[in-house]
């Protein structure tokens, strides 16, 4: 009896092992970690692991920001083109007449006719309304409309991404609409101070002989854009070299820049002096800085007298 005991306990317990290997087997996962005898991570080996997450991140987040910042760049030069191309067609339409190009930001009356400028809406923080109102990009005042509204119909082509200006309206703060302003010596009225300098201003497609060589739009400085008048230089004129409004510098110190054959670009600056206007309000010195304000005088116009004359002051 005893052995037979014996045999019946053996017999069970080979039963119970077939079982519980029949059960490993429908679970590969608990079979593998049972027969290894694995265990879970330790914490010097859950260290290494997140040191190594870390080190990846600290790698590829350079990289992923600069491959933003060209996307950005990249749109906002399609923007400048998609604005230079909506002054070529207006003046297709008007007798090869550029858009007029005021100190204004809301409409003036020339020769006697109520007009608006290129754009319409100042950009500076004391005009808050002005500053975040889309509709003056395209369409108003109704008097005196914006004259690119209709070839440039999206308000998004006027601003850059990068460009986080806001201004408080009623309480709700509203993003800032505009990012672009046009070269002050394409498009003025007749008698404007730039007539009064050395240089000369475009006011149809054939004053511009070399059209690749003289930029149009230009992304200007946070601080410094106001109407859609881009005077780079004060009032002594180009040749004084005297910062009055400076270009952008939102994408990696370089601006998105369009010129008067259709064709647009990046523009890298080299200066601090022109990089640094876009971070405090009133940069020092005023001087300029000698590489990117030559950039800028030589490729806003070209020069007619060698003489410096007397024309009334810039805004």
């Amino acid at each position: 009896m005893m052995g037979s005991s014996r045999h019946i306990g053996s017999i069970k317990r080979a039963l119970a092992r077939v079982k519980c290997d029949a059960v490993y087997a429908s679970r590969p996962g608990v079979a593998l970690a049972m027969k290894s005898g694995a265990k879970g991570f330790t914490l010097v080996e859950l260290l290494t692991v997140i040191a190594i997450i870390g080190i990846l991140a600290a790698l590829l987040l350079p990289v992923l920001s600069n491959v933003r910042n060209r996307a950005l760049a990249a749109n906002c030069m399609n923007n400048s083109g998609q604005l230079v191309m909506a002054m070529i067609l207006y003046a297709d339409d008007n007798a090869s007449r550029y858009p007029l190009n005021l100190r204004t930001s809301m409409g003036a009356t020339v020769n006697g006719t109520p007009t608006g400028s290129w754009v319409n809406g100042s950009q500076t923080p004391t005009y808050p309304i002005q500053m975040t109102d889309p509709s003056l990009l395209l369409t108003a005042p109704v008097g005196t409309p914006p004259l690119l509204g209709s070839y440039a119909r999206s308000a998004a082509i006027y601003k850059c991404p990068a460009d986080q200006r806001s201004a408080v309206v009623n309480g709700v703060s509203l993003p800032a609409t505009r990012s672009f302003a046009l070269n002050g010596f394409v498009g003025a009225v007749a008698s404007d101070p730039v007539d009064f300098t050395a240089y000369k201003s475009f006011r149809k497609e054939g004053d511009v002989f070399t059209p690749s060589d003289v930029f149009t739009f230009i992304e200007e400085a946070p601080y410094s854009i106001d109407d859609g008048f881009f005077a780079f230089f004060d009032s002594g004129g180009p040749d004084d070299g005297i910062y009055n409004e400076f270009p952008a510098s939102y994408h990696n110190k370089a601006a998105a820049v369009s010129f008067a054959d259709g064709h647009s670009e990046v523009h890298k600056w080299v200066d601090a002096y022109a990089v640094a206007a876009n971070l405090v309000a009133t940069p020092t010195p005023a001087i300029a800085s000698t590489n990117d304000f030559s950039w800028l005088k030589t490729h806003a116009s070209v020069r007619t007298s060698t003489e410096l004359p007397v024309f009334p002051t810039l805004h």
